[in-house]
């Protein structure tokens, strides 16, 4: 996308910007067209062609938008400035749809701030859980936790880089399958340490045994990271695809 849009309606007055962010926006769609087009024509690949096609349809809304900001830059006529408002406003609208249908968080930004903050807190725990572990000899509990940590620094690594690009699917992918996982993982720590407290409080207060609560959560949380990594690969592929991911996700929430 060459450009990003702000949300307008048909009546409200277009902020217009620099006359040479203008040619040079409209250059850059103007190549960007002149490179895809062709490309198009001879694409044999329906994921291909859908990619291309999403691309060309962003660059001809920019080109549109532009055009007409380009016309607004240079007009002198009020009448003709007053005609070409509406006109500004409508083609922003729809390049800015064009734009939310092909991002990935559906025109929402992960906000920087907090996601930078959550990425530290838990590189924070993750360097604790990983000196701790050591230090306590806790082998299960410390592995489960730094898996998880790691998975959880990992997933805000991805929002925070989508921030700067919500068009970009790696990392969307990342924070997605990282941060469905990661509690799993930390969860298995949880259900170790509750055969431990059994044993400590005492097994006659418990209807289970010991070892039959890790045995049996473990293997639900086992079975649960095996459904949400299925989930998670339908709906990374159908992204990829350009078509619903929604199986994906309902699979991931089971």
């Amino acid at each position: 996308m060459s450009a990003s849009f702000s949300s307008l309606t048909a009546t409200a007055k277009i902020s217009i910007p620099a006359y040479e962010i203008i040619t040079s926006v409209l250059n850059s769609a103007a190549t960007q067209l002149a490179t895809l087009t062709p490309q198009l024509a001879t694409a044999t690949e329906q994921i291909t062609t859908r990619s291309l096609e999403q691309v060309i349809a962003n660059e001809l809304a920019t080109v549109s938008y532009y055009s007409i900001l380009e016309e607004l830059a240079t007009a002198t006529d009020t009448a003709l400035i007053a005609s070409l408002q509406p006109q500004a406003s409508q083609a922003s609208a729809v390049a800015k749809d064009l734009f939310d249908s092909t991002a990935y968080y559906h025109g929402n930004y992960p906000d920087l701030g907090g996601n930078i903050a959550l990425m530290a807190i838990f590189s924070v725990f993750l360097i604790c859980h990983i000196v701790f572990g050591v230090m306590t000899k806790q082998w299960w509990f410390g592995t489960c936790w730094v898996m998880g940590l790691i998975l959880e620094v990992a997933g805000y690594s991805g929002r925070v880089e989508s921030h700067y690009s919500v068009t970009d699917f790696n990392p969307y992918v990342i924070q997605l399958v990282c941060l469905t996982l990661a509690p799993c993982f930390m969860l298995a720590g949880v259900y170790y340490t509750l055969a431990q407290l059994t044993i400590v409080m005492g097994p006659k207060f418990s209807i289970l045994k010991p070892m039959q609560y890790s045995s049996i959560f473990i293997w639900f949380d086992v079975i649960a990271i095996i459904v949400q990594a299925i989930g998670g690969a339908d709906a990374a592929i159908s992204l990829n695809e350009y078509t619903s991911s929604t199986t994906g996700a309902n699979i991931m929430m089971l």
